[in-house]
């Protein structure tokens, strides 16, 4: 065991949110409704460590390697697995590869599923709460103290961060953890935590010993492998995320394509039937409508399908976006075609949105290939990583970057019509006229999978005049019409949501919530912790919270959807903190100040809006935004240390304050219902309670 009190304060606050990011991402990944229920796996690791400070109770720290050696053991069970299949089906949110059967009974079984998983998570970090709550406990210097805390904090969301910029699997980084608490473990227990860690290791050799390419990109999980043969579809790989398939890396070459009748005839269709089998390749179709291309823009350019179409059509300029630098890699080394490496193709390793808003180039075309996200953008954001591309305010510069003479080709997997009336929307706020809609492929799939194709044009009749010389081509998109309902709300910035059905908390969050919110307290009463409770702390964990979820989003718009931008806001708020905590140090500033000085930095919030911060020099960007965007959670930041500083049991309020920051959380689902920007009003909600109840607390002590 440690002797220093200082490096178990380093390591134990180190290893708090280096684990929490690890599990967020690997049970994510590893079933995939969590993944679309945003939070949920930071929430159990922040009531965990709240109830872990607030237990009187000793908890060796050795728990915490069983509840994870219990948590990847779940994980890997078939049961648990179902959990997404279980919840998928409940309607009011979609799902990708939702399962096909739902009852009463299979969601009552998967929301139990759901909270024995979060109970096995919270078990995990319980003995780690309360580990850090001795340490603050024997404390002399509480401030110097929680700033070595919020240091390390630091370091353990870099290291996970650079962990996942390097590939590394997360079931490395659960052994890397294994051992960090073992070297916490006094010396008569660390048997558990070799044990536990013995138990680890079969589970981190199967994620080595794979069959086919496996990789943990900085978002998700990543599988490579044959694409299945069948019969009408083209040879190549098939890519797969979080478990399902996601794209293929498709042989559409002309080599191919000049065989394809025959290999239809093969496979026992019957060509005469199949009408226009040349504008059925969803990847040509563009430059069969438009054959004058020289300069295309790519976004969600995937492995490479669009810009090898792009390629054997002769355009000179392609330029290709993609968020995810893993797929970039297995395109350039698996596609059949080899699109990448060709000259003509620039490839763009960045979010979509965020390239549009900084490109200063025209685009005779440009194509939004199938962004289907399997992936949250953050654990600290209800939005997932396409989101912000198929707002009105996307489009619009999609429409921005256009020539006179150019044209939007957007395709989408559309199952559900609320999906396409959605998209069809949002493009008419943006081009000022509804798009051309109609489907490709999918009778019979001979070039892919297909999808829906919504085609825009910068000039509305440019479109027609386009469709008139071509009448074969003309009569193939009228047969293929769609004609979806046009809704009166489009998708904004301040309300991204593609797959939630209207303006509603999503049943599966509903339902989730409640069960989860009755364990808690039950778990809360039982144990006998609500005379230590602490309302002030409370309200600043929730307050706090809410503004860092709305945070990130704004973020996103400003610097991309991407990693980096999470690890830029999120090192922002923790070195102000470090900086308040400072400050503090020096000068005891005083706790009206301080409000005065929150309420006047959140009000610049409005002032300031995010749309207005795009366009500045980078250097700015990366220094100042990140400062002003920010500044509300430095004087909140005065706030907690004075408050905390004078508390009589310090391990109370900050064991409150983590309990505050779940409920925080599961405040951020408003979002779903008010937009994102209704977030700041509550977290301003939550600050004002702040100041009542410190109000009411020094008017009762007068007394």
């Amino acid at each position: 065991m440690m002797q220093s009190k200082n490096v178990q304060l380093a390591v134990i606050s180190f290893l708090i949110l280096f684990l929490e990011l690890v599990l967020i991402k690997l049970i994510g990944t590893e079933i995939r409704i969590f993944s679309y229920v945003p939070n949920l796996i930071l929430l159990a690791t922040f009531i965990g460590s709240g109830l872990g400070f607030l237990f009187k109770k000793e908890i060796p720290v050795y728990h915490s390697a069983l509840g994870l050696t219990l948590t990847v053991m779940a994980i890997s069970m078939p049961m648990f697995q179902n959990i997404t299949d279980l919840l998928s089906s409940i309607s009011d949110s979609y799902i990708w590869f939702p399962g096909v059967q739902t009852s009463m009974g299979r969601t009552f079984m998967g929301i139990v599923l759901t909270v024995v998983l979060f109970t096995l998570v919270m078990y995990a970090f319980i003995p780690l709460g309360k580990y850090l709550s001795k340490l603050f406990s024997q404390s002399k210097n509480i401030t110097a103290t929680y700033s070595i805390n919020v240091l390390f904090s630091l370091l353990g969301i870099l290291a996970f961060n650079s962990m996942s910029y390097f590939r590394v699997s997360p079931y490395i980084s659960l052994v890397v953890s294994l051992i960090l608490i073992i070297c916490l473990t006094e010396k008569k227990k660390m048997i558990f935590g070799l044990a536990c860690l013995i138990i680890m290791l079969p589970f981190l050799l199967t994620t080595v010993i794979t069959k086919g390419q496996l990789v943990w990109s900085p978002y998700q999980k990543l599988q490579l492998t044959d694409l299945p043969a069948m019969p009408n579809l083209p040879p190549g790989k098939m890519l797969r995320v979080n478990n399902v398939g996601y794209m293929g890396l498709l042989d559409l070459s002309e080599e191919y394509q000049s065989k394809m009748p025959d290999i239809l005839k093969t496979s026992g269709l019957d060509i005469s039937k199949l009408d226009a089998l040349e504008y059925r390749n969803q990847y040509d179709l563009p430059y069969k409508l438009a054959p004058a291309r020289t300069s295309v823009l790519l976004i969600g350019a995937g492995a490479g399908n669009d810009a090898a179409g792009a390629l054997r059509f002769g355009v000179e300029k392609i330029t290709a976006v993609e968020i995810d630098p893993s797929i970039i890699e297995f395109g350039r080394k698996y596609h059949p075609e080899k699109p990448y490496d060709n000259p003509k193709v620039t490839i763009i390793n960045d979010d979509g949105r965020a390239f549009l808003q900084r490109t200063k180039e025209k685009y005779n075309v440009v194509i939004m290939g199938l962004t289907d996200s399997h992936s949250l953008n953050s654990s600290l954001t209800n939005i997932q990583l396409d989101n912000f591309l198929y707002t009105a305010e996307s489009l619009e510069a999609v429409h921005s970057v256009l020539a006179e003479d150019g044209l939007l080709f957007l395709s989408f997997d559309v199952w559900r019509d609320w999906i396409g009336q959605r998209i069809k929307a949002s493009i008419t706020e943006a081009f000022g006229a509804e798009p051309l809609i109609f489907t490709t492929q999918r009778d019979p799939q001979i070039f892919g999978w297909g999808g829906v194709y919504f085609i825009a044009p910068k000039n509305p009749d440019y479109l027609n005049n386009l469709l008139s010389q071509d009448e074969e081509l003309k009569n193939y998109v009228q047969k293929r019409k769609i004609d979806y309902q046009t809704p009166n709300k489009y998708l904004t910035d301040d309300w991204p949501y593609l797959y939630l059905k209207g303006n509603t908390v999503p049943k599966i969050h509903l339902y989730v919530s409640v069960a989860l919110i009755l364990m808690f307290l039950s778990i809360f009463y039982m144990a006998d912790t609500v005379k230590r409770f602490n309302r002030q702390a409370f309200f600043m964990g929730a307050a706090f919270m809410l503004y860092e979820f709305q945070n990130i989003g704004r973020t996103s718009l400003i610097f991309g959807n991407t990693w980096k931008t999470n690890v830029l806001i999120i090192s922002a708020i923790l070195i102000l903190i470090l900086c308040a905590n400072l400050l503090y140090m020096r000068v005891k500033v005083p706790l009206r100040l301080s409000f005065t000085f929150l309420i006047l930095s959140f009000s610049l919030q409005f002032f300031i809006p995010a749309g207005s911060l795009v366009s500045v020099n980078e250097l700015v960007k990366l220094t100042l935004i990140p400062i002003i965007i920010n500044l509300p959670l430095f004087f909140a930041g005065l706030m907690f240390i004075t408050f905390f500083e004078k508390a009589k049991d310090r391990n109370s309020f900050y064991g409150s304050n983590l309990l505050g920051s779940a409920v925080g959380g599961l405040f951020s689902y408003l979002s779903y219902v008010f937009g994102i920007k209704a977030l700041i009003f509550l977290s301003l909600f939550f600050y004002l309670l702040v100041m009542i109840e410190s109000i009411w607390t020094v008017g009762r002590n007068e007394d």
